[in-house]
């Protein structure tokens, strides 16, 4: 018999419920409706992981955009190759687990500042997620990803980073 005073600690409660990782089930079967409620909860967390990516690919779209705006507007101001590759060396030291700051990347930027220099007055603008997550499930690498919308590039799709305009 347990002592009863562990049963307050989450930590006894998992031991004893079997749901700790590598401890033995429990030996009593699980109600009914267990199966039901697991594939409900495991369909609800995916969904939120997957709303969450949309939102945060969003969010990294508009960062992405906005430094490829200022890179374009100051290698037009006269900014020269190496101002931008100190630029890059400089925030690649301020974020060293990010490889968004490749010199090919700030390139990709600024080029999709240029082909869709700002997604308001150029009439386009950015959705994530949609019929496109389901697609991805079937194999098909760029479904969820987020679609530009705009007379010069409708329906075109744009990765996080790694986009070269056409």
């Amino acid at each position: 018999m347990t002592n009863p005073a562990s049963a307050t600690d989450p930590l006894a409660l998992s031991v004893l419920c079997g749901t700790m990782p590598g401890m033995a089930a429990t030996a009593s079967p699980p109600p009914a409706d267990f199966a039901q409620l697991l594939d409900e909860v495991q369909h609800r967390v995916r969904a939120a992981h997957a709303a969450t990516m949309c939102m945060v690919n969003g969010e990294m779209q508009t960062l992405y955009r906005t430094i490829g705006r200022r890179l374009l507007d100051r290698t037009r101001n006269g900014w020269s190759a190496e101002a931008l590759e100190r630029l890059g060396a400089d925030l690649r030291a301020e974020f060293p687990n990010s490889i968004a700051f490749s010199p090919s990347n700030l390139d990709y930027m600024r080029r999709f500042a240029e082909a869709w220099p700002d997604p308001v007055a150029g009439g386009g603008h950015l959705r994530s997620g949609g019929p496109g997550l389901a697609r991805r499930r079937h194999g098909d690498p760029l479904a969820g990803r987020p679609v530009l919308h705009s007379a010069a590039g409708a329906g075109a799709r744009v990765g996080a980073v790694r986009f070269a305009p056409p």
